[in-house]
């Protein structure tokens, strides 16, 4: 009769693959949720809380009767309801944290989102330590889970689809996690797979190679990262068109984000996400908080201050700034027939009036910062055809793609007071000219009231402080538009210094009071929203086409590499000079320099640099840009060329049937050759009854002859054992045969019975 299947010996390599796999999902889960959204936590305890959690989780499901695992878990689980009752505030702080960074990621994406902030006041300190602890009891309750499905239910599937779903919010927006804990997650899954076939006949064996496979996926995956052209790598289209099926269908979830409870609205959503809005609204312009967020990360050659612009605004309400109207673009960049600009690109005039300056590459990466732009410097190299997985959009700024993250453009560091300005010439005048008329036309209007506000505050100003007319130009070698421009700017420095104050602190301006007069006569106090918005009417009063921009400002170091924080987010404005293009001009308090216009001071080259060959108009353009980054560190993986794991993980699988195969056959060859007839016997008729579910069948002398073998004395002989071999032979290939093509896979490399 067909013999019961023992109960379960926790040998101590069933304990230790159990408790390697454990960890490793675990791990592989909590690290990749992390990474992929980018929050912050200490590293340190929350390894050590995954490691304690699944020891302790091991331990309990591990025991060898039901009733004791139950017992632990009274105990157990009770104490855990302890602990979150006591640590619930601290827990409540760290869930709302860790979802406004999961909305405010989704709100770069939809549309329909808007940004939100916690409303409790807590440093910076006090947050890590609070996300770091919901993470921690995130991390045990999926330790309890995973322990139950990998250590009692023993079940692969459940394992695979109690940690896959977490990566699927990331998956939506094509953010892919670092590298590292996502390979640690898919050797997890292959190891649970193999395994797990052997472990059907010989549960220790399985263990066993649980135990090779697990460190052998993870080399194998490291491999395969290292080998293979990540950097060309670009998601295929069909992949794409899935993705936005897929996002079209989720996207409605979003909505019961926005305004759950215990969350502020967008406070300074259009400060604090800098470029990533065309509308900005400065109603809500007050106190400013951050929370130490990296909103980008730069990487360049060439050393100092850099502003990164994002999106430009021309249309002033009195309560913020708007995009020009659509049909203002319209005699413009939508003529029909020859293009009015004959294919240059505003933003790209100003590097044609320094031909023979050198450019530079800067790769910017996307990490948090909202929006879907592409932040690059002045001086912008980079034209339409050059650029890839982004598009310019009329003369405002630069969209990337959803999908790619980091994109590296070329531009020329060398600013306009440095003396290289060369006058255009040939097509390029002629576009500027035209594209002259289209600014003045729609980036000059200022309306009677703004005009009488600021004039009322010069008349005021003056006649208290008749000095501030001494100002000259620093350089009286400029050219005159740029020498007119310098002293305008160095002017109204000095008027705004003995006025206003800049102030993080600056409330908001009330409902009834107009934002301008509240600010130059009421508060005369504020940010660079404040300054930006009154240089941009100040410069339109005064006769330049000028236009509000907002981006990031930030500074190189002598490594090259930066993380923009989201406190650098910053305002100015953008002023339009003839026969140049669109100039960027700081009058912030904290940012401009004192007789400079330029926020971008002149910039070293690093020593090391290769200084990149010349580029003319009409001659050969630069190298075309990448849109995925250079090589570097693990949080500086491209999200999309990471997704290539997947179906390797799964290749790998594959892969090892074959090997699965070849043991299993191996392992039995070598029982069935056993010098002792009995445990040969034994060995065959074990290997009968797993045939039995396919179609096998077993006689009852065989059957005699196993118990024969297993309990008399007497030792069976050589005719006796080869009749049960060649029963055994006989019925795999009779199975094998009869099976259809799928079962007959599943049967030979699934189960390895043939």
């Amino acid at each position: 009769m067909k013999k019961s299947r023992p109960p379960l010996r926790r040998t101590p390599a069933i304990l230790l693959a159990d408790g390697l796999v454990l960890l490793v999902l675990l791990c592989g889960a909590l690290f990749s949720f992390i990474s992929a959204f980018q929050i912050e936590a200490h590293t340190y305890p929350l390894l050590a809380a995954c490691l304690i959690t699944a020891l302790v989780f091991l331990t309990v499901f591990s025991l060898p009767r039901g009733r004791h695992c139950l017992a632990a878990l009274g105990v157990l689980l009770p104490l855990c309801g302890l602990a979150v009752w006591r640590l619930w505030p601290y827990l409540s702080l760290g869930e709302v944290s860790v979802r406004c960074t999961l909305v405010n990621r989704f709100a770069q994406d939809f549309s329909f989102l808007e940004t939100i902030y916690p409303l409790a006041v807590r440093s910076r300190q006090e947050w890590l330590q609070a996300v770091t602890l919901y993470l921690g009891a995130l991390a045990a309750a999926l330790a309890f889970l995973l322990g139950w499905a990998v250590c009692r239910v023993r079940s692969v599937w459940l394992a695979f689809w109690l940690t896959f779903p977490i990566l699927i919010p990331a998956l939506c927006l094509t953010i892919t996690p670092a590298w590292f804990p996502l390979i640690l997650l898919i050797a997890g899954w292959c190891t649970l797979l193999l395994p797990s076939l052997a472990a059907r006949q010989d549960r220790t064996g399985g263990a066993k190679l649980a135990l090779i496979t697990l460190p052998a996926t993870g080399l194998l995956l490291l491999i395969l990262t290292a080998a293979l052209p990540q950097a060309q790598y670009q998601q295929p289209r069909w992949a794409v068109d899935a993705l936005d099926r897929l996002l079209l269908w989720s996207g409605d979830l979003g909505a019961w984000f926005s305004g759950a409870g215990g969350f502020a609205g967008p406070k300074l959503l259009d400060f604090t996400a800098a470029g990533g809005s065309q509308s900005v609204d400065l109603s809500n312009a007050g106190p400013l908080h951050f929370n130490g967020r990296t909103m980008l990360r730069v990487q360049s050659e060439v050393r100092g201050k850099l502003y990164l612009r994002g999106h430009a605004a021309g249309t002033y309400t009195g309560s913020g700034w708007e995009p020009l109207a659509e049909d203002a673009y319209l005699p413009l960049f939508q003529a029909e027939g020859d293009d009015p600009l004959l294919g240059y690109q505003p933003l790209n005039f100003p590097s044609l009036t320094n031909p023979g300056s050198p450019y530079h590459p800067i790769t910017v990466e996307v990490v948090n910062a909202p929006g879907g732009c592409v932040y690059t410097p002045y001086q912008l190299v980079t034209t339409p055809e050059q650029v890839r997985g982004a598009q310019f959009v009329y003369d405002s700024y630069l969209a990337r793609d959803r999908s790619i993250q980091t994109h590296t453009v070329y531009y020329k560091p060398d600013g306009l007071l440095d003396g290289t300005f060369t006058p255009l010439t040939g097509q390029a005048a002629q576009a500027e000219q035209i594209y002259r008329n289209f600014a003045r036309q729609n980036y000059s209007s200022i309306s009677e009231a703004d005009r009488e506000t600021i004039l009322g505050w010069l008349y005021r100003i003056t006649h208290e402080n008749p000095a501030l007319f001494a100002v000259e130009p620093e350089d009286s070698n400029l050219p005159q538009p740029v020498r007119d421009l310098v002293f305008l700017v160095q002017f109204f420095q000095a008027c705004l210094s003995s006025t206003t104050t800049y102030s993080q602190d600056t409330p908001r301006t009330p409902e009834e009071a107009d934002f301008l007069d509240y600010f130059l006569n009421e508060s005369k106090q504020g940010y660079c929203m404040h300054y930006a918005t009154f240089s941009t009417l100040l410069f339109r009063m005064f006769g330049y086409p000028a236009r509000y921009v907002s981006g990031y400002m930030t500074d190189i170091p002598t490594s090259g590499r930066v993380d923009v924080l989201d406190s650098a987010a910053h305002a100015w404005t953008e002023v339009y000079l003839d026969g140049y293009g669109w100039y960027p001009v700081d009058l912030t308090p904290i940012a401009g320099e004192s007789g400079n216009p330029s926020p971008t001071p002149e910039a070293t080259p690093a020593p090391s640099a290769q200084v990149a060959p010349t580029s003319t108009p009409g001659t050969s353009a630069p190298p075309t840009p990448s849109p995925t980054p250079q090589a570097g560190g693990l949080g500086q993986v491209d999200p999309s060329r990471l997704l290539w794991l997947i179906p390797l993980a799964l290749l790998a699988c594959i892969a090892g049937l074959p090997l699965r195969r070849a043991l299993a056959r191996r392992r039995r060859i070598r029982q069935f050759s056993n010098t002792d007839p009995n445990r040969a016997a034994i060995a065959a008729y074990q290997y009968l009854q797993a045939l039995l579910p396919w179609g096998g069948v077993c006689p009852d002398h065989l059957q005699e002859l196993a118990q024969k073998a297993a309990f008399s004395q007497h030792t069976l002989t050589p005719e006796e054992l080869d009749a049960i071999l060649s029963w055994v032979h006989t019925q795999a290939a009779e199975i094998d045969a009869k099976l259809p093509p799928p079962r007959r896979l599943l049967f030979r490399y699934g189960y390895g019975l043939y």
